[in-house]
């Protein structure tokens, strides 16, 4: 169930690989998150937005999927709507030998949901695959 931590889905040998990447530079890096979003022509900024910071339940996002079917168990229908703030697709049907890993939580949330109150801001990459 758990995978090593490295770049992507960089699991070739040394000597088998392409590319090689392991820079440990980051002195740049600023994590800031940009809040407009031009395709649905929002600014995060704008909106009345509370972070009500770390929760006790709370981890990597494959949690997501079981929180949202709660939610919109519980909601009128229709009623809930998911906004993803995520670099990453999260669409794969399964990673790292599991269909519950945070590689998956989207698609696992628009089985259950579907699409039409479903919105991803930020992504800049996602997976390749067939299925």
């Amino acid at each position: 169930m758990f995978q090593r931590c490295g770049f992507a889905d960089a699991y070739a040998n040394l000597p088998d690989a392409n590319y090689v990447v392991g820079y440990p530079f980051d002195g740049t890096a600023s994590f800031n998150f940009e809040s407009y979003d031009y395709y649905y022509d929002v600014d995060l900024a704008e909106l009345a937005i509370c972070d009500l910071g770390n929760m006790d339940l709370g981890g990597e996002h494959s949690i997501t999927p079981p929180i949202v079917e709660s939610l919109a168990r519980r909601s009128a229908q229709g009623a809930l709507g998911v906004l993803v703030l995520d670099a990453h697709l999260d669409l794969r049907n399964e990673f790292g030998n599991t269909r519950y890993s945070h590689a998956c939580a989207s698609r696992r949330i628009l089985e259950k949901k579907g699409g039409s109150t479903y919105a991803s801001i930020g992504i800049r990459s996602g997976c390749k695959e067939s299925d």
